[in-house]
């Protein structure tokens, strides 16, 4: 009797069904968008209330992910004092703390959504115009060249390569 039951996988495979990501993520993103612009808030909050954080703007970002065994959408938020590096299902507002505002800077989709909006972007709805251009600044490197200077990192601040002299 005991090789009869099942595990959480094998019953998680006859409740849910596989279906398509993108579709997951918009139906998610419409069904739950409130719940996320409360979370958002609930994290700048948190974020005022940190040391390292005082008289400083400070960046939320929302990661977007799929529970892989029941493929439950998800998302992680959290705050942090840098702008971080544009990357798939990712979405960022910078908290402007002298005006007390929170300014959207991107949302980048799944890989396929991305790949789908850069390759059909003449024959887009409008309503994904926005994000396709997103995603063309984000492919071209435009997006991480802006990060950078939001950053005030600069070109000689990466990694210095030591050439061997010549023997």
């Amino acid at each position: 009797m005991e090789h009869d039951k099942k595990t959480l996988g094998q019953l998680a495979n006859e409740f849910f069904k596989p279906q398509d990501i993108q579709d997951d993520i918009r139906e998610y993103t419409r069904e739950l968008g409130k719940d996320l612009i409360t979370v958002i808030h609930e994290t700048v909050a948190s974020g005022l209330k940190h040391d390292a954080y005082k008289n400083k703007d400070f960046y939320i970002v929302v990661i977007h992910d799929i529970e892989k065994l029941t493929q439950v959408p998800r998302n992680r938020v959290f705050h942090r004092l840098t702008c971080p590096t544009p990357t798939f299902t990712q979405s960022v507002w910078k908290y402007h703390r002298d005006s007390s505002s929170l300014e959207f800077l991107w949302s980048i989709p799944t890989k396929i959504r991305h790949y789908y909006l850069v390759h059909n972007f003449h024959t887009l709805d409008k309503d994904d115009i926005d994000q396709a251009k997103m995603c063309i600044l984000f492919e071209n490197g435009e997006l991480d060249e802006w990060v950078k200077k939001e950053n005030n990192e600069f070109a000689t601040q990466g990694l210095r390569l030591i050439e061997k002299a010549d023997a």
